[in-house]
């Protein structure tokens, strides 16, 4: 019992006083709705003898929750910065030993010292590694340390609770904690009177995301050219640590090569290292496989760029595209995320023209190689099979609508989450509703429709693309040459090679102007097709 008081009396916490954590208000950004929601926590910290006088009494605990990486800690500082007085910060973690009574002796300590150094603000961290909810009975193992582990942590949280009921909410103390799950947390300890309040944190918005990216451009030497809204509207999910991430992997790109100051392609090449993984220098695809990327990736990327022009839809166009290899990934394709509120309720056309950006990958491949198609476009043939079965059956956005075509996500005890909001087709998946409707029949059906959607989809990608067809090679060719083009140069090619271009112009051009040709032997088999196709075109 000597040695656990000893342990307990030498150990310290992590304290800063007089709000010297470094962090107020102004650091914080992307998550305006909880920071107004604690400002008044400051003010009571500031003056609590206005609110003792009121009769007001501030929360008795509040528990900041949200998945990691979203600021929960940082806005607990911003608290103590802004009110500039004394941080108590522990981990969840460190109050848990092997050795019985030490837990409880720190949870007695930290708040004896929060009250001496009134006002003051208590901080626990990850707390589910302290309060997990209790089993009721100990296990039936012969595993003592397991026991043992297990009596201490019950009895730490049992202290814990203990110091909440009789913490005194008058005297100028404020206790917060945090966690990413919630759901392990002890019923006793979220009550009211110990946690009053329980603030969700989310993700940011577009809105908040640029905000954090102006926050920590702002420690480093960052390009006026570089569009930080841009790059916060393409990156949605992104937590605020991601975020202060992508601007220090882009400042060490920047370093890397020889930049004075960060770039767009820094941002760039930080963003697809963070997302996709960094180039793989060993692996090198022969000319047939680079041929085969180029023409799957363009087609997708032009069909977006001429329905966007031709047909005013509501389709997110091509940024860039890269047929380096990266991570697991032998080309890549970047596209511009539209607004938050496009994705809230998306209609029939704007779903039906995704899927034609889908298919445009193999469209590409049989408008360039006939028949002789590969299985370079697979991942986007089996991203438009289940995003058209889903605007049949999960959306109902096709008549006549199916009404029994897959049991709701409630009756089957899975959580529903909704469609995620990025472009991808691979991302409106099936919920884990793997079993099949209950009339077979009906299943056929909704087999035979969504084989008929996307027949008809893909036909009128092929043509759309048939009519551009210069345009295409011409774009394959350069991302050959290139590696990587953006969304300026397809413009720029569909702007000087319209409709029902001779493909011949190809074959005769010497000078491409701002957009080169590549040497003949680097893209044969773009060429051999080409020429297969000029005097059909042409005639």
């Amino acid at each position: 019992m000597l040695i656990q008081i000893k342990m307990c009396s030498f150990y310290y916490f992590a304290m800063f006083s007089q709000g010297s954590t470094g962090v107020k208000f102004s650091d914080v950004a992307g998550i305006d709705e909880a920071v107004e929601e604690l400002q008044e926590l400051v003010r009571y910290l500031k003056n609590p003898e206005l609110f003792d006088k009121m009769g007001i009494k501030p929360p008795h605990g509040v528990l900041l929750e949200g998945p990691p990486g979203c600021g929960k800690t940082l806005v607990a500082k911003a608290i103590a910065g802004e009110a500039g007085v004394p941080f108590y910060q522990m981990a969840g973690s460190e109050f848990v030993e092997v050795l019985v009574g030490v837990g409880s002796a720190r949870i007695r300590d930290l708040f004896k010292r929060a009250k001496v150094n009134k006002p003051s603000v208590i901080f626990i961290d990850e707390i589910d590694a302290l309060a997990t909810r209790r089993q009721g009975i100990f296990k039936d193992t012969t595993d003592h340390l397991y026991n043992a582990a297990t009596q201490e942590r019950e009895t730490t949280l049992n202290q814990l609770l203990i110091e909440l009921d009789g913490f005194d909410t008058g005297k100028g103390v404020i206790f917060l904690a945090a966690t990413n799950r919630r759901d392990l947390l002890d019923p006793a300890l979220l009550r009211p009177g110990r946690f009053d309040r329980k603030i969700r944190i989310r993700a940011p918005n577009a809105k908040g995301r640029t905000e954090i990216l102006k926050i920590h451009a702002s420690k480093v030497k960052m390009s006026d050219s570089v569009d930080l809204s841009s790059y916060a509207k393409n990156l949605p999910g992104w937590t605020g640590a991601r975020l202060a991430q992508l601007v220090q992997e882009a400042a060490l790109v920047a370093v890397r090569k020889g930049h004075e100051s960060i770039l767009s392609s820094d941002m760039d090449d930080a963003v697809d290292r963070l997302t996709v993984g960094p180039k793989r220098r060993g692996i090198e695809l022969g000319n047939q496989g680079q041929s085969r990327r180029a023409a799957t990736e363009v087609g997708v990327a032009m069909i977006s760029h001429l329905l966007r022009r031709y047909e005013n839809a509501k389709v997110e166009c091509c940024d860039r595209i890269s047929i380096v290899p990266r991570g697991q990934t032998l080309s890549q394709l970047v596209f511009h995320r539209l607004d938050d509120e496009s994705y809230m309720f998306e209609r029939r056309p704007q779903l039906l023209h995704r899927l034609q950006v889908l298919l445009g990958g193999r469209a590409a491949e049989e408008v360039i190689y006939g028949q002789d198609t590969s299985r370079a476009s697979v991942n986007y043939l089996a991203d438009a099979s289940w995003l058209a079965r889903k605007i049949l059956t999960i959306w109902n956005l096709e008549n006549p609508m199916v009404i029994h075509g897959e049991p709701p996500p409630w009756r089957k005890k899975v959580k529903f989450v909704g469609p995620r909001l990025d472009f991808e087709g691979s991302l409106y998946d099936d919920y884990g509703l793997t079993e099949p409707p209950v009339n077979f029949n009906l299943d056929d059906d909704i087999a035979w429709r969504t084989e008929e959607l996307l027949r008809d989809m893909y036909g009128r990608t092929v043509t759309l693309l048939r009519r551009h067809h210069a345009a295409l090679l011409k774009t394959v060719k350069v991302l050959l040459n290139q590696k990587e083009i953006g969304r300026e140069e397809i413009d720029f090619i569909l702007n000087n090679y319209p409709p029902q271009t001779p493909i011949s112009r190809l074959l005769e051009e010497e000078n491409p102007g701002t957009l080169p040709f590549i040497k003949q032997e680097q893209c044969s088999q773009v060429e051999h097709a080409l020429v297969n196709h000029s005097k059909g075109e042409i005639s």
